[in-house]
């Protein structure tokens, strides 16, 4: 009887790590493209992105205070012809058709670093916060510029500074 315990046990954690792993995937092969969010004459509402994209970051997500030099507390703002509502059906719009849709973090002009432990806990939890506000499958990382230039010879295993470990351990 104990060992019909153990297997059923074994059984429902294994079910487990294979059904995380069946959602928490990419779509394969993955159309990716990064949706500017900004005035322009390239702009494309949510709900008219060209259907061959299985893939869709939003782009970018933003420092709230970056006037205050902080670069860890995150959000993400839809652009100026969406209210809240009409955003988050048009993200659940391409979510029921199969789609993921990520909130992507960085582009040229955003600075990640994060240099304490406060700074990693408040970008981890406004992170998650952003997530959840707008029912995101998650994020994409798109480190550019300024946010390289603290790595240099480094591994995933051997970041050698505290700035990206607290990045690394944050994600």
């Amino acid at each position: 009887m104990k060992n019909i315990k153990n297997l059923n046990t074994i059984f429902l954690l294994v079910a487990a790590v294979f059904s995380f792993r069946s959602t928490a995937q990419l779509p394969n092969p993955a159309m990716v493209g990064y949706w500017e969010s900004w005035k322009g004459d390239r702009y494309v509402d949510l709900k008219d992105i060209d259907d061959r994209y299985n893939v869709i970051q939003l782009s970018f997500a933003n420092a709230k205070n970056n006037a205050d030099s902080t670069d860890y507390d995150m959000e993400y703002n839809p652009p100026w012809n969406y209210t809240e509502a009409d955003f988050k059906s048009e993200i659940q719009f391409l979510q029921d058709q199969g789609k993921k849709v990520l909130i992507s973090l960085g582009g040229q002009n955003e600075y990640h670093q994060l240099d304490d432990v406060n700074e990693r806990n408040v970008f981890i939890s406004s992170t998650n916060a952003m997530i959840d506000k707008w029912g995101v499958d998650g994020i994409d990382i798109d480190l550019e510029g300024n946010s390289l230039k603290d790595f240099k010879d480094f591994t995933i295993k051997t970041p050698g500074n505290a700035k990206i470990d607290n990045f690394i351990e944050a994600l």
